[in-house]
């Protein structure tokens, strides 16, 4: 088993707190090129009403709720599951007025919930992090309601690719190579889901980074690609090297993003 699908390293190290996470999600915010936010973005694709039932899967620091609670319909109950003891830590913090929330820690191969109860699941960025991903869409529709809606958002193959290929050329046993993260992307996610799902949508949200500053790229790197500072000081100087040295010739690192939402209707 590799790193992105070892649910021990995901629960004790990758997402045992906020930290990392929160570094990644900070140079998105900063540097990126669309004034339309992400988690605005998606919440307009989920078309919430009143009174609706839904399960979010991996749902890290509750990002989507935090950024859009003035703006949820009352009456939602809504269940923030994960993995990582740490995360649902952080999503029993969030409010909102005329909501209900209920933090739980689960595993989406075994939610630990009753079936057909929800009305729509929440998956972001998550399923290939699943060990077995058709066992934990096989869950999801059993929780989903007959014609219940999953959401799911995932990274197309060239996401980031520019960043991917410097760490590559450092640590090429680094976790997030591509052939990993390619277990659920934009370009085969409807494969993936056919079996479970049907009238499957693929929303793509437009979106690239352009980082002016080495700070927050180094700290992001360093969240992502763990292996780098365990590896020693030749690989961070290394890393460094090349940063500076882009910089020095562009001014800025331009990343290039394949990010969006894959929606379809449980077959049950």
């Amino acid at each position: 088993m590799n790193q992105i699908t070892d649910q021990n390293y995901l629960k004790e190290q990758q997402y045992k707190d906020a930290s990392k996470l929160e570094a990644r999600i900070s140079l998105h915010r900063r540097y990126g090129t669309n004034p339309y936010g992400w988690w605005r973005w998606v919440f307009d694709q989920l078309n919430l009403e009143p009174g609706m039932r839904v399960l979010e899967v991996g749902c890290g620091t509750a990002g989507l709720w935090r950024e859009n609670s003035l703006h949820l319909p009352e009456g939602l109950i809504v269940i923030l599951g994960d993995l990582s003891v740490g995360m649902v830590r952080e999503a029993s913090k969030v409010m909102s007025e005329g909501v209900d929330f209920f933090p739980i820690n689960l595993d989406v191969q075994a939610i630990p919930t009753c079936s057909n109860y929800f009305d729509l699941v929440i998956a972001n960025h998550m399923l290939y992090h699943v060990p077995d991903i058709q066992r934990g869409l096989n869950d999801i529709v059993r929780v989903l309601k007959p014609g219940g809606m999953l959401c799911a958002a995932t990274n197309g193959f060239h996401h980031m690719h520019e960043l991917r290929e410097l760490v590559q050329k450092i640590e090429p046993t680094s976790i997030y190579r591509n052939e990993q993260t390619r277990r659920f992307a934009l370009e085969n996610a409807d494969n993936v889901l056919r079996d479970q799902f049907k009238d499957i949508e693929i929303h793509h949200y437009d979106e690239n980074l352009v980082v002016t500053e080495i700070g927050p790229l180094e700290v992001y790197i360093l969240s992502m690609w763990d292996a780098l500072w365990r590896s020693g000081s030749k690989e961070l100087k290394a890393m460094k090297g090349i940063l500076e040295d882009h910089f020095q010739s562009h001014g800025q690192f331009f990343i290039t993003k394949s990010q969006g939402l894959v929606m379809g209707k449980a077959i049950n």
